[in-house]
């Protein structure tokens, strides 16, 4: 996956709303879930692992992803953060921004 690939699903999830309180919110939302649908795009179905292949990549992922720290933020928060989500909010969310990226781009 290059850059500009991550830039596009920026672009297609920065529109899921942020169930969390503004209030001590210290991590990219949108980031997170980009970094968990990437994991199950890679077949790692657990947190714990993409944890583990982010954290090896993160000098590639972080910035697309709209992290500032240096190291990667924990399985923990991540798990914390998306609680407030539902898999069926998520998944309805991801198939309409997945679908209107397919009739923008191939209207190309």
């Amino acid at each position: 996956m290059n850059i500009s690939s991550l830039n596009q699903l920026v672009h297609i999830f920065h529109k899921i709303t942020d169930p969390r309180d503004p209030k001590g919110v210290r991590h990219d939302f949108h980031g997170m879930i980009i970094l968990v649908f990437l994991g199950l795009l890679g077949q790692l179905p657990y947190i714990a692992w993409t944890y583990r292949w982010a954290k090896k990549y993160w000098h590639i992922l972080r910035a697309p992803l709209g992290f500032k720290k240096m190291k990667p933020l924990v399985e923990t928060t991540i798990s914390r953060a998306l609680a407030g989500y539902s898999l069926e909010e998520l998944q309805i969310s991801a198939e309409r921004r997945v679908q209107s990226a397919k009739c923008q781009y191939s209207a190309l």
